[in-house]
């Protein structure tokens, strides 16, 4: 081999060509392989954890909505839920104040006090007069009672003077009653001797003897009497006897009318025996009447009487009522000489001085740290006015952006309740939040604060300018993903100002994690946000 390349004619200048060839050749052959070795199967290299790489690698900032594009803005109040007022118990001038603004006071502790009122014996002479009456009024109510008790039991004694016994006898409608039995039965024996003869028995025959020019009539009468005669063997109730009453006047009436025409020497006879049956039968009827009345009405009256009297005992226990709470608002006005704190807690308003006028719906001073179940549910809220038209578009649970007035920074704040109705002076109703951030200190009681709103689906919001990037004619933000891995996401930019620039994308929320200051390589490890991530 070495004699076949000396017998082939190079020069040095062909030799170093061929050289530098096969080491082009080389090179071209291992990078084919190295493309081929990264697409097997074979295990990557190891790397870093995503969580400690994006820690090492990454800052984070959360946007916030612009101060000016799509957003309300709306000057709030922090309110805290352990707020309390202290009001005085009645009118007046007030004589001293024993605390200040920052002091820290006891239930029941004495805050300030109140000048006497009214001139010297003024007061004790509208206690007594107050007094008076009430003692007045509980005398009524006695009184009362008393007349009413007598009243009702004399109109329960006249009922049972009627429906009751009496020594032994049966009650008044009772003996009514049976004498009005009585009565029929003696009165419908007379007419059978009349009609039938001293012997003969109504089921004994089927007609009326007797010569009658009026045949049906004569039959009418002993249809009508025969029908009475069974009843009466049978039994009259106390029910019937109305009913019986009425069928005995009307046979004893067509019987007046028969034997009116009767051919018989007894007929005049039997026609005064007829007509004084008539007679008893009616005054036995009203007599029962009269009885059945004097019980309905002794009823009614009882039923008036008791109607009267707890009507007459209301009105009195309704006076001694107004009489023994205006005796009570006398003591609550002319004394009560001391406002008391009717919690603990701290003074932080103090609306009144000595001199003066005072009223018990006006309060005095300001306090927090009153225990309530509200103040232990939330610390502090945030309360608001806002228009009908943002009322409409505000529901519960809705973030919320509050500017303090110490920090430039905002924060987030949840909608927890609003008002329904609309104050009928402002036309605006109430909306409350509180904080979202947990990192918010406490504020003082009605520090006031300015809550943004955004208007729109999608939020303008402002992020710092370093976190964009351009590349041709659109601008990109980079998020880390709940993996921790950057995505990138193209926003349009609205309005910068040098450090902030207030962007709209509707991938972007107020939740976002932005990366501040992205890096060029992020271009290579990130991929879209809108796009799902490559594995």
């Amino acid at each position: 081999m070495q004699n076949f390349f000396h017998r082939i004619p190079f020069s040095r200048w062909e030799l170093g060509t061929y050289g530098i060839l096969l080491v082009v050749l080389g090179g071209l052959s291992w990078w084919r392989l190295s493309l081929a070795a990264e697409n097997t199967d074979m295990p990557p290299p190891p790397a870093k954890s995503a969580s400690a790489d994006t820690e090492a690698r990454f800052e984070t900032i959360t946007p916030h909505i612009s101060l000016s594009f799509g957003s309300q803005h709306f000057v709030g109040r922090v309110l805290s839920n352990s707020f309390a007022m202290i009001h005085p118990r009645r009118e007046g001038v007030i004589k001293d104040i024993f605390v200040d603004v920052g002091d820290r006071v006891s239930a029941g502790q004495t805050v300030a006090t109140l000048l006497p009122r009214g001139v010297e014996g003024q007061s004790s002479a509208d206690i007594l007069r107050a007094q008076a009456e009430v003692e007045s009024a509980r005398q009524a109510l006695q009184n009362t009672r008393s007349v009413a008790t007598e009243s009702v039991a004399m109109a329960e004694e006249n009922q049972r003077i009627l429906t009751a016994s009496q020594g032994g006898e049966r009650p008044k409608l009772h003996q009514e009653i049976d004498q009005a039995q009585t009565v029929i039965g003696q009165e419908l024996e007379r007419l059978r001797r009349i009609f039938l003869g001293p012997q003969t028995q109504p089921q004994h025959v089927s007609n009326l003897p007797g010569f009658f020019a009026n045949t049906r009539k004569k039959q009418q009468v002993f249809n009508d009497f025969h029908d009475l005669w069974r009843k009466k063997e049978l039994g009259i109730s106390p029910n019937d006897l109305p009913q019986v009453f009425r069928n005995l006047l009307s046979l004893l009436q067509n019987a007046e009318s028969l034997y009116q025409t009767a051919r018989s020497p007894d007929a005049e006879s039997d026609m005064q025996t007829i007509q004084m049956a008539q007679s008893r039968i009616l005054a036995t009827q009203e007599k029962l009447d009269n009885v059945r009345l004097a019980i309905e009405t002794t009823e009614q009256s009882l039923v008036l009487t008791q109607s009267k009297s707890v009507e007459a005992l209301e009105q009195a226990h309704n006076r001694l009522e107004i009489a023994e709470a205006a005796y009570q608002a006398v003591l609550a006005s002319q004394g009560h000489q001391k406002i008391s704190a009717p919690f603990s807690g701290t003074i932080v308003r103090r609306l009144a001085d000595v001199g003066h006028q005072v009223m018990p719906t006006n309060p005095v001073f300001e306090m927090t740290g009153a225990q309530t179940s509200l103040g232990k549910k939330s610390k502090e809220e945030i309360r608001f006015e806002v228009d009908s038209e943002t009322l409409s578009s505000l529901e519960i649970g809705t973030v919320v952006s509050v500017r303090l007035p110490q920090a430039n920074v905002p924060f987030s704040a949840i909608i927890t309740r609003k008002s329904n109705a609309l104050d009928p002076n402002t036309n605006t109703a109430a909306v409350h939040a509180t904080w979202q951030d947990a990192t918010v200190q406490p504020l003082p009681h009605n520090t006031r604060v300015l809550v943004l709103v955004q208007k729109e689906t999608t939020p303008i919001l402002s992020v710092p300018s370093t976190s964009l990037k351009r590349k041709g004619n659109e601008n990109f933000l980079w998020v880390v993903d709940e993996k921790g891995n950057p995505r990138h996401l193209a926003v349009t930019i609205l309005a910068e100002d040098g450090e902030l620039s207030d962007v709209r994308s509707p991938l972007l929320t107020l939740h976002s994690q932005i990366i501040a200051n992205p890096s060029v390589r992020l271009w290579r490890e990130s991929t879209p946000l809108d796009n799902p991530e490559i594995p």
